[in-house]
């Protein structure tokens, strides 16, 4: 049947296919540019003490970013340094935890950070966007 799929376990009954294949929506952040006002307002919740996030080298150029508790930020996240720019796993779980990441990643290194992957669409993940 169309549209349906089987599933082990179900006795060899069918259950409607919750997403067709290739239905997959895609998030992205664009972080503040250099041509940005500089009395731009920043996102609610900025008011905080400290840096947002801790960054640990895994290998070089791959760095995992995880939260200090300064701001909540829900979830870990990793940033890819690459030869022209950076490309950040997670936006975190606000649009303030957001711009810290993309703020802070500058001690790690000048290159602009250019993408953003979401690993799936949960707040804690996504809403940064």
């Amino acid at each position: 049947m169309e549209g349906r799929r089987k599933h082990a376990g179900d006795g060899g009954r069918s259950r409607p296919s919750i997403r067709p294949a290739g239905d997959r929506k895609r998030h992205f952040i664009l972080p503040r540019t250099d041509d940005a006002p500089a009395n731009a307002p920043l996102p609610p919740g900025s008011d905080y003490e400290g840096p947002a996030f801790e960054f640990e080298e895994v290998v070089p150029g791959i760095y995992h970013a995880r939260g200090t508790g300064s701001l909540s930020v829900g979830s870990h996240g990793a940033v890819i340094v690459n030869e022209d720019d950076v490309l950040l796993v997670e936006s975190h779980i606000s649009p303030a935890a957001a711009q810290a990441v993309v703020d802070e990643i500058e001690a790690l290194t000048d290159k602009p950070v250019r993408y953003v992957v979401n690993t799936h669409f949960h707040f804690d993940h996504a809403h940064g966007n």
